[in-house]
């Protein structure tokens, strides 16, 4: 195992990927973009297994700091065996060596997969039974499930008629339009201001598509909402968020089919919304069904650390 070749093996890793989870495919531009591109990547935490040459698994790191100025934690964005080469403990000892790194960098607990702002899963999907058990035998602790929802942009959307929705925000005095290149600057102080960085990364990645993919809402001048699509995956939507004055007047559900619409215009038959909530908001006012659930797992390696702090945090 070495990281040697990890800055030019994102081909390999989409390769390998497509070999050991062939329902789920995740195209080497998105390998890239979510790890190599991701603001903390650290090549030294880039594993990989080769036999005869051939790369027969890998596994990625990534170390993310406390913004409350604590010890950092560690994440695994990533692990993927060839099939052939399964229970031969390949996914145990590129596990062992992840994990030694990110130990030695000082982090207080190894979360998997949940790696926001740059992620390529919530967590682990419980349909992977392999991989929940793999994890849950190297002392992995359950924190807790994250669900992915899905809405069918092939039928008539269950949302407010167009002609009530716009109404009621014309009255309002509230604008909803597509996101543009040079909303960059404004757009991305108030997002960090009210959402925070995560959701501010987010928004930023899917303002940078040719063309942004997503939209905000304005009154008196004033960002009020926004939503996005592509900031992770290709079809998966999210995140969405308005203003708490502005909750409960259909700016948000407005919001969301814009996106939709934008989403179907662009061929997509389903939008994933990822790590999808308030679910029940999803599901009542647009139609959407639960499709995916994840599990967020975490090992503490910091016990003294996790006490200090009050427990295992949220």
């Amino acid at each position: 195992m070495s990281d040697a070749q990890a800055q030019l093996g994102v081909d390999q890793l989409a390769a390998l990927w497509e070999e050991a989870v062939p329902g789920e495919r995740l195209p080497e531009e998105v390998l890239r973009e979510r790890l190599l591109e991701d603001p903390d990547c650290d090549l030294s935490l880039w594993l990989a297994a080769r036999h005869g040459g051939r790369l027969v698994g890998a596994a990625v790191g990534v170390v993310r700091p406390d913004p409350a100025g604590g010890k950092p934690a560690g994440y695994v964005q990533f692990l993927a065996v060839a099939p052939a080469f399964r229970r031969q403990k390949v996914a145990s000892r590129l596990l062992d060596e992840l994990e030694r790194r990110l130990v030695s960098k000082g982090v207080r607990a190894i979360r998997a997969f949940d790696s926001a702002p740059s992620y390529l899963w919530p967590g682990i999907d419980v349909q992977f039974t392999p991989a929940l058990c793999l994890f849950e035998r190297r002392g992995y602790a359950l924190r807790s499930y994250e669900f992915n929802m899905k809405v069918d942009l092939t039928r008539p959307l269950a949302a407010p008629p167009e002609k009530e929705r716009r109404e009621a925000l014309e009255r309002a005095g509230i604008a909803v339009r597509r996101l543009r290149p040079e909303d960059e600057a404004s757009l991305g102080d108030w997002m960090l201001r009210t959402w925070g960085p995560h959701w501010a990364y987010e928004v930023g990645v899917a303002l940078r598509r040719q063309p942004p993919a997503g939209f905000a809402a304005v009154q008196d001048g004033q960002w009020i909402g926004f939503a996005v699509y592509d900031s992770g995956r290709p079809g998966w939507f999210g995140p969405m968020g308005v203003e708490p004055r502005w909750q409960g007047t259909g700016l948000g559900i407005e919001l969301c089919v814009r996106c939709f619409e934008d989403m179907a215009q662009r061929g997509y038959t389903e939008a994933q919304i990822a790590w999808a909530g308030p679910r029940c908001f999803y599901a009542r006012k647009l139609g959407a069904s639960i499709s995916r659930v994840f599990a967020r797992v975490e090992k503490v390696v910091d016990v003294a650390d996790e006490e200090q702090r009050g427990g295992r945090p949220a």
